[in-house]
């Protein structure tokens, strides 16, 4: 949704229009958006960056200093001389905002070529994206008008070129969530050239005056004002804003504590519920391929806002595929030839999943690892089962029960290599991914009496005699048992046998079927063991990168498994590409819970992002669900955290079309929110 602001009483001859958080089709951006997460910068409100206009506009010291801007225009630079700089005088400089201003000396050739518009616009989204990725907020502003280069006479259609120009950068700006300010409609006369009132020399008509700076001067100061709103360092409640609209993506926020009875949500930290372990996504080998193809700073910025517990959203819970899933670009275990003691960790772990977690692992040392096979080794199969016919193909077929010690084995060494030859620790592991699903690439069917019995006989016992207490999660599958009666309640009937449970921390779901009230079914029956929800995904079966039917229900997803005793959200691939891949079959129609564009670069953020990363910003793991009640309002959904150190965590969705006013109250403290439409927030105070 687009929001236009329009400034007025400025100046008497014109109106200035300039558009602040403009929504478009993400698909199409080259930088990525706003880095979620604590903003808090050291340096000025405001760098200026840019060519002659800017160069020009540093003689008024008196704008400068008193407004707390820094001027680092120079003249005659072409948009790709501006980006050669822009490191050493934007980003070292570590201001709230950048303002930039390029493309009127590419456009008057002053290196000798001739660019094309795109390419500056490509160059304009370089330094956008590099300001974004530091969490600096970007300005765009246009290119000002002139008739002519005087000092490149040859260049034809100048005006026109300019405006044509100018459409381009605010089109992009408006797809970015970037402010665009429109020097160009205050400046311009009747043929788009420079009014003469504003000319600094009547021979160039392409410089400006101080008559037209001082015009200029409190309309970009509107749009800084605006668009860097305070840290919120300052205040007692620190909040995390995300909308369906995408005009705002984790942006931080605060409020103060207010004297008022206690009213609205109210929190009770005496009714304490399950701890939590973490939210995140699955580190696929798609998702691993996808990030490495991007550069090693785009990289870094993406793993720092996603991990990063103190200045991203803090994803704390990961999954991984033991071997081979439907998402790596081909089938393989880890022993794929007999006897077990040909184990050994495949080069597609070694060259893509590994150096991807060891990455995100200095962002977030404290990051927890589930592990889950899609199959075991092909040499350990059977057609049937309980059957003796060897069945060595990926899909399909049962673990031989002879194989039991050896597959047993094939975890032990898993988890050790993992652990001690690549620092990447494994906090829990399921023993089948979808034991139910015997058609996914690749895949192993493992009903209940059968993962009781490998668990019981020998996962369990090697895991504890070779000293590792990494937890073991049951079923990992959808909430119906596909429908199978035989396997209804499928972790409670290996819960019924205390051998075999004395090794399981819990059971882990999928959505993919059935009702999620099972949840409380089970926790009911057995409330010594754990949930967790491992796996949904999103794709264009529900226009699954469209956020404004979305968002609100991913939101209200992982709200609800919150109140259904899960103790983590995992979604599934944290990235993919824009053809929902890379895959073995080729034929993937899914989404990540970001995209990547095929520049590479570009990342499209989609409603699983803001599902987990809306949980993971406040809840850390080892906070405590606790009550909250007292808002019966429809469209409201809420829930409350005490954190591990003391603080409180609260995540409110508003699913309506209307902002909800609503007061907060956790002892003798409240504080009263206004929460916009089709929107999250969520909420830290200590």
């Amino acid at each position: 949704m687009k929001k236009i602001l329009l400034i007025a009483g400025l100046i008497c001859m014109a109106g200035m229009l300039w558009l602040e958080g403009c929504n478009g089709s993400e698909s199409t951006r080259l930088p990525d958006e706003p880095t979620p997460g604590p903003v808090t910068h050291n340096g000025a409100k405001a760098v200026f960056i840019g060519d002659d206009i800017f160069a020009s506009w540093a003689q008024r010291t008196t704008f400068w200093s008193p407004n707390d801007y820094i001027c680092k225009g120079a003249e005659g630079e072409v948009t790709k001389q501006i980006i050669d700089r822009f490191n050493r005088d934007v980003i070292e400089l570590d201001p709230h905002c950048v303002v930039i201003m390029g493309g009127a000396s590419d456009l008057a050739q002053n290196t000798g070529y001739a660019p094309t518009l795109k390419g500056i616009v490509d160059n304009m989204a370089i330094m956008a994206s590099r300001a974004k990725a530091k969490n600096i907020r970007v300005i765009f502003c246009s290119v000002t008008p002139a008739a002519s280069y005087s000092w490149s006479p040859g260049i034809q259609n100048v005006p026109a070129t300019i405006v044509e120009l100018n459409t381009m950068i605010k089109t992009y700006a408006g797809q970015n969530n970037i402010t665009y300010v429109d020097f160009h409609a205050l400046l311009k006369d009747a043929d788009n050239a420079l009014q003469t009132q504003y000319q600094a020399n009547a021979n160039d008509g392409v410089h400006l005056n101080s008559e037209a700076y001082i015009m200029l001067e409190p309309v970009i100061k509107a749009a800084i004002e605006n668009t860097t709103p305070p840290d919120a360092t300052g205040y007692d409640v620190t909040i995390y804003l995300s909308d369906a609209a995408r005009t705002k993506t984790f942006e931080k926020t605060g409020v103060n504590f207010r004297s008022m009875p206690s009213s609205g949500i109210i929190l009770n930290p005496s009714e304490r519920y399950q701890t939590i372990d973490g939210f995140g996504a699955a580190i696929t080998g798609a998702t691993a391929v996808n990030l490495l193809k991007m550069s090693a700073e785009n990289r870094a910025a993406f793993l720092k806002e996603t991990f990063d517990p103190e200045d991203g959203v803090g994803f704390s819970y990961v999954r991984i595929s033991i071997g081979a899933s439907d998402f790596s670009l081909v089938n393989y275990t880890h022993c794929d030839n007999s006897p077990i003691s040909n184990f050994a960790i495949h080069e597609q772990d070694r060259n893509y999943v590994i150096p991807v977690l060891q990455e995100i692992l200095t962002y977030n040392p404290a990051l927890r690892i589930m592990g889950s096979p899609w199959t075991c080794p092909r040499w350990m199969k059977v057609l049937t089962k309980g059957g003796s016919l060897a069945w060595n193909y990926w899909i399909g077929g049962y673990l031989k029960s002879s194989y039991y010690s050896d597959y047993a084995t094939y975890f032990v060494n898993w988890i050790k290599a993992y652990q001690d030859d690549y620092g990447i620790p494994i906090y829990s592991i399921t023993p089948q991914n979808e034991p139910l699903n015997g058609g996914n690439t690749a895949s192993l069917q493992m009903y209940c009496d059968e993962q009781r019995d490998f668990i019981k006989t020998a996962l369990g016992p090697q895991l504890r005699a070779a000293g590792l207490n990494t937890e073991i999660y049951v079923f990992d599958h959808n909430y119906n048992y596909d429908d199978i009666s035989s396997q209804a309640q499928y972790p409670l009937k290996i819960y019924e046998d205390a051998e075999a449970a004395q090794y399981v921390t819990g059971a882990a779901y999928h959505n993919y079927g059935g009702d999620w009230d099972e949840l409380n079914t089970i926790h009911n029956a057995r409330p010594d063991k754990g949930l967790l929800f491992t796996e949904a995904s999103i794709g264009d079966w529900h226009d699954g990168r469209n956020l404004n039917s979305n968002f609100t229900n991913s939101l209200k997803e992982s709200l609800g498994l919150m109140k259904r005793w899960c103790k983590g959200v995992i979604v599934w691939n944290l990235m993919l590409d824009m053809n929902g891949g890379p895959q073995i079959n080729n034929d993937s129609n899914m989404y990540g819970a970001v995209d990547l564009a095929n520049d590479n670069a570009t990342i499209t953020r989609n409603c699983h992002y803001y599902e987990v990363g809306h949980m993971s910003v406040v809840v850390k793991p080892g906070a405590t669900r606790i009550k909250s009640d007292g808002l019966n309002e429809s469209g409201i959904t809420y829930e409350a955290f005490e954190n591990a150190d003391g603080s409180y965590a609260l995540v409110v969705l508003n699913e309506t079309n209307a902002e909800k006013t609503f007061t907060v109250s956790q002892g003798n403290r409240s504080f009263q929110y206004t929460l916009m439409p089709k929107a999250c927030a969520s909420m830290r105070w200590m």
